[in-house]
């Protein structure tokens, strides 16, 4: 989970208690008999309520694009979920074949980013509580129509999921650079983990007029790119707010092969706004994040990019 994402957590303690009891069961049944619109509506209002969904992973480590289970109908793919830890349990054990498998807690606006951002089209739909089938208290939903439904019973929701991709704060919300130091708001933030002390560390991180990539080196200058790298399997953007780091960077990682025979780190700049749209068009290259100031720095999912900036606007 990205650091950022603690700013939209939200713990609704009567939801869960409904959710874990049997009445919640109850009452999916009878709104599924019923068929009604405003039975359906409530079922997804207490299940977009929740802190956490529980995802069945095929693969170890905290990647949100991990493998998840589900199951095909014909060409579509639909991603199980779980409203409580017991139910995602009791799958796995009554699972014909549950090797690797194992539980996936995911904050519920993590999971809906990853279906309607990065991995839009992947998945089909969502089944809720496959192990209520017997009962016929699980239900399922594609995320075409789900969607509508987030923005009617859960606006908040929806303006942090479904935000406009925007690539640069307003000007009247932009900090003068002389303001403020990242070294100091980047310690700041490790240091307590409060989300309002990362707030204020992107919010001046996106107030810069450039961001730094840094590249390998090339006899021929038109086969010089930013640097893309894997960490953890992953694919990631290393981003540097200032010069100075991205060739402190590159003097440290000196095999890597990112310093020119002279031994200056080839820097590419952008302006923020270019560097934020170019950065968001590499989520359809399998770029799954952003790792800024890399020795010191953090990182983010690339799909959160627009929903800091829209949160900072909006501040």
């Amino acid at each position: 989970m990205g650091i950022f994402d603690k700013l939209f957590s939200r713990k609704e303690v009567e939801t869960k208690a409904f959710i874990d009891g049997i009445e919640f069961e109850k009452f999916v049944i009878n709104a599924k008999k019923s068929g009604s619109h405003e039975g359906i509506f409530k079922i997804w209002e207490n299940v977009l309520s929740l802190n956490e969904w529980y995802l069945i992973s095929t693969k170890e480590g905290e990647n949100p694009d991990n493998d998840f289970v589900g199951h095909f109908d014909q060409k579509n793919f639909w991603m199980y979920i779980f409203t409580t830890k017991s139910k995602a349990q009791s799958y796995i054990d009554n699972a014909s074949n549950k090797i690797n498998f194992q539980i996936s807690p995911k904050p519920v606006i993590n999971v809906l980013r990853l279906l309607y951002g990065s991995s839009r089209g992947a998945t089909f739909g969502l089944y809720v509580n496959e192990t209520d089938r017997e009962i016929n208290a699980h239900f399922n939903i594609p995320i075409v129509p789900l969607e509508q439904i987030i923005k009617d019973v859960k606006p908040e929701l929806a303006n942090n999921v479904f935000a406009a991709e925007v690539f640069s704060l307003s000007n009247d919300k932009k900090l003068n650079s002389n303001d403020f130091s990242i070294d100091e708001l980047t310690n700041k933030a490790k240091e307590s983990g409060k989300p309002e002390d990362i707030y204020k560390l992107w919010h001046a991180a996106l107030s810069l007029d450039e961001w730094h990539f840094i590249a390998k080196y090339k006899e021929n200058i038109q086969e010089i790119k930013p640097f893309l790298g894997v960490v953890d399997d992953t694919g990631w953007a290393f981003v540097f707010t200032d010069k100075d780091k991205a060739q402190e960077y590159a003097k440290t990682t000196v095999n890597e092969g990112f310093l020119d025979p002279n031994g200056s780190a080839i820097i590419i700049p952008m302006e923020t706004e270019n560097a934020i749209k170019y950065l968001l068009n590499l989520k359809s290259a399998g770029v799954y994040g952003v790792r800024i100031n890399e020795l010191n720095g953090w990182f983010a999912p690339l799909h959160d990019l627009p929903v800091i900036i829209n949160w900072l606007n909006k501040k």
